[in-house]
């Protein structure tokens, strides 16, 4: 299972992102995830793209092994 931990709309070097911590359990482990996306229009599709930025950073680090 995965949950938002965080979700944060920011600025950073004159860029609007959205930003987010997601925690899940891998493997019996805890862990959180960090994920970014910039906005560019939709504030709602940039916060899910965030958190699928997020999860895919797991499974990219799960399929190094």
């Amino acid at each position: 299972p995965a949950t938002l931990a965080y979700l944060s709309h920011d600025s950073a070097l004159g860029k609007d992102l959205f930003a987010v911590l997601v925690d899940v359990v891998f493997e019996t482990k805890e862990v959180q995830v960090f994920g970014s996306c910039q906005l560019a229009g939709n504030e709602v599709d940039a916060a899910v793209k965030a958190s699928l930025n997020a999860t895919n950073r797991l499974f990219e680090l799960a399929m190094r092994g």
